[in-house]
């Protein structure tokens, strides 16, 4: 864990308000409550474990686009990240699970939450969000970085990307692949609703997408995961 540990200091420079992100995941955790909108962490083992021992993690880089073909010749369970669920709709693919901050087009995770477990994190930029858009989903599950609260859990991670990688391990599934997860100077146009085309990315997110990429080695030692990134 010190390496992890680690990675969680280098945290600092980007000014997390933990206080805010506590707040957040009350906030989140008293809509789950009141809308019943909600599913245990069990019942989405129990459903998910029997499936499949391996999954497609879909993040929402430049490639994505050129993984049509990888998506539609896998028997695999597709987690995507945010954004990464309108790429998938788009090409008529149902992911499994949506991990989301609520970034990514809100419509279309509404959408996809009618199959879909969607794992919705809380944090202190994203309160009006949990607000405006929680009761709106199907199956939530809550996460935060921070203390869990009822029906909100931690399950690791900072990105929503690196996030469905913690979240795949802790489903016990032991071989991913990960498409759309560049980690390079490029940001894809599903990262965000207002993007028309790729951009290029600016230092801040160069240095998340360092972090997330670092996360993933992590999960691979310490869940002795098998964890491959598609090459397109």
């Amino acid at each position: 864990m010190a390496k992890y540990k680690e990675i969680v200091l280098r945290l600092s420079r980007f000014n997390l308000n933990f206080q805010k992100d506590a707040k957040a995941t009350e906030i989140l955790s008293s809509i789950l409550i009141e809308c019943d909108n909600s599913v245990s962490w069990d019942y989405v083992k129990s459903i998910l474990c029997r499936k499949t021992h391996s999954c497609i993690v879909s993040g929402a880089g430049p490639s994505l686009e050129e993984s049509e073909d990888i998506f539609k010749r896998k028997n695999s369970l597709i987690v995507a990240a945010d954004g990464a669920t309108s790429y998938l709709l788009e090409i008529n693919i149902q992911p499994d699970i949506i991990v989301t901050d609520l970034d990514g087009r809100i419509e279309d995770i509404i959408k996809a939450s009618e199959d879909a477990f969607v794992f919705v994190h809380a944090h202190g930029d994203n309160i009006s969000k949990i607000v405006k858009y929680t009761p709106r989903l199907q199956n939530v599950i809550g996460t935060t970085q921070t203390h869990p609260k009822p029906r909100v859990y931690n399950f690791g991670g900072f990105t929503d990307g690196d996030r469905s990688v913690f979240i795949s391990c802790a489903l016990g599934i032991k071989n991913m692949l990960l498409v759309g997860m560049d980690f390079g100077d490029v940001v894809g146009r599903y990262s965000k609703p207002y993007l028309r085309s790729n951009i290029p990315a600016d230092p801040i997110k160069k240095e998340k997408l360092e972090i997330a990429a670092e996360l993933i080695n992590f999960c691979k030692a310490y869940y002795n995961a098998s964890i491959k990134f598609a090459r397109v």
